[in-house]
């Protein structure tokens, strides 16, 4: 086989495999498409590559962040209910909530988007009083719902 190629493919294997892992722990909208250049685009000119194959490497990468953080908030869950910190019917509300909010995260992403900083604040504000509302109606610490973001678990309203 040629050395070119075989050097070329592994600098390509090499750099996704550093790129993309960086890359996933960005907000979303740092790899998203923005203006006329995302980072898979970049990644594509710079290194020659097929853009159908780099999206789909960025694309399973977020999809096996995202499981593993939900694996890792149902493992926290059944700790908690096994240490009798909340009850099952809590975990079973926490983990329904934390499905609706994704939902309604991915919902809305094109329309929070068109918004001014200040629009995005006052939305998050609302939605963290909400939240916090459905916690205390359900006897449930705020500190069980977590947000996932670009792989980033922060509580609801903290940067």
């Amino acid at each position: 086989m040629n050395k070119k190629i075989v050097i070329g493919t592994t600098l390509t294997a090499v750099a996704i495999s550093i790129l993309v892992p960086v890359a996933m722990s960005l907000p979303t909208s740092a790899y998203s498409q923005t203006g006329s250049s995302s980072l898979v685009d970049q990644l594509v000119s710079k290194f020659n590559l097929n853009k159908d194959d780099v999206q789909e490497v960025f694309d399973a990468s977020h999809t096996e962040q995202e499981n593993q953080a939900q694996n890792n908030q149902a493992e926290k869950l059944a700790a908690a209910v096994t240490d009798g910190k909340i009850t099952q019917d809590q975990a079973d509300k926490i983990t329904a909530k934390l499905a609706e909010m994704k939902t309604e995260r991915e919902n809305n992403r094109d329309a929070m988007a068109d918004k001014t900083e200040a629009e995005r604040e006052a939305s998050m504000e609302l939605k963290k009083t909400e939240l916090s509302t459905w916690a205390k109606e359900n006897d449930i610490d705020i500190s069980y719902l977590r947000m996932t973001n670009g792989g980033q678990h922060r509580e609801m309203g903290r940067q």
